[in-house]
């Protein structure tokens, strides 16, 4: 198993156990959790066998809601902190030196339309208006 699903599996776990405390100690139903999320039971039932991660929204509300603390990766998450992680090996590069700046005339769509060449075997685009396709 890579690093990266193996830290996806620890994630996955955590979140699973934290949310079934969370339900087992506050709720009196799987139900009820969900509506509190206001997602379906079936969606919830995903998260506590540890089948998917919740979005960062959704899980960000249930632990302001539940009062949560999960810890994974070495760090500690909770809705009380504001986190910012910074990874040094991964950066967002940008795509441009420097931002673009304003065309000075208008831009109208005609300017974006390509002309469509089809692709067709053994035959060259200056033949593809005749009518039976066969070279001269």
């Amino acid at each position: 198993m890579s690093r990266k699903s193996q830290s996806s599996e620890e994630f996955r776990a955590e979140v699973a156990r934290k949310f079934q405390d969370a339900i087992d100690h506050r709720f009196s139903s799987v139900a009820e959790a969900a509506n509190d999320l206001g997602i379906s039971r079936q969606r919830l039932h995903k998260y506590l066998r540890g089948d998917a991660i919740p979005q960062a929204d959704l899980l960000l509300m249930a632990m302001k809601r539940w009062r949560l603390r999960i810890i994974c990766f070495g760090s500690e998450f909770s809705h009380t902190e504001q986190l910012t992680v910074v990874d040094s090996d991964s950066r967002q590069l940008r795509l441009f030196p420097t931002p673009l700046a304003p065309a000075s005339r208008p831009v109208t769509s005609n300017q974006y339309i390509l002309n469509p060449v089809t692709r067709t075997s053994n035959r060259s685009v200056a033949n593809l208006g005749s009518d039976n396709g066969a070279t001269e």
